[in-house]
């Protein structure tokens, strides 16, 4: 179990552009993203988490997030976002070297290709505390 006031969601990359085709990542990433369906599923369980009373924080990098989240005694973090062969993966190792139990939600991101997201999720499995799915998490949570 996780206790939710000392957890947060990271919801990474989930800007206009990043996952719409009108985008600057648009034309690699917002077929397969529309393709996952996963802005649908990671909209879903951020709802839920909300009114579980857990933060989701829509961010970017160069902020004072881990001062944030050390203030507030969370030491759990979900994240949900996009590539998961990039800002995904790059926010899950620097948080774990930051301390926190970091998991990764694997229905709850993308990546450009099947095959990425698959790789990706191996290289999490073996740097975080593991990747979950959303209904994992939320269970964990209840």
């Amino acid at each position: 179990m996780v206790d939710p006031k000392r957890a947060a969601v990271l919801a990474l990359h989930w800007q206009v552009n990043v996952i719409k085709p009108e985008g600057f990542f648009g034309s690699v990433l917002s077929e397969p993203i529309v393709r996952s369906g996963v802005v649908e599923r990671a909209a879903r369980f951020h709802r839920s988490v909300r009114a579980a009373g857990v933060p989701v924080i829509f961010t970017l990098a160069g902020n004072g997030l881990s001062q944030w989240l050390t203030g507030r005694g969370i030491d759990t973090v979900f994240l949900t976002g996009v590539a998961t062969n990039l800002t995904v993966e790059q926010t899950a190792r620097h948080g774990t070297d930051l301390g926190l139990t970091v998991h990764p939600l694997s229905d709850c991101i993308a990546a450009a290709t099947d095959a990425v997201h698959c790789a990706s999720l191996t290289n999490l499995d073996l740097t975080t505390a593991g990747c979950l799915t959303a209904e994992q998490a939320l269970t964990l949570l209840r």
